[in-house]
């Protein structure tokens, strides 16, 4: 079990996530909120498929949180 820092909203989550590497990733609402903004900004700096997949992911994550 591990626990991210609680500077992790800030900018170290990433960090942390690449180096544990989860199996499972369980969390507050929050941190999927953040997660799901990173995504939609990188989506919109690149092309249209990548952007089709992380729609697609991201409303694959909503409808497992319901």
């Amino acid at each position: 079990m591990y626990f991210a820092e609680p500077t992790a909203l800030s900018g170290s989550l990433v960090e942390t996530l690449k180096e544990i590497r989860p199996t499972f990733f369980f969390s507050v609402p929050r941190v999927w909120e953040k997660i799901d903004e990173k995504m939609k900004s990188v989506a919109a700096e690149n092309g249209y498929l990548k952007t089709q997949i992380g729609i697609k992911f991201t409303h694959f994550i909503k409808a497992f949180l319901q």
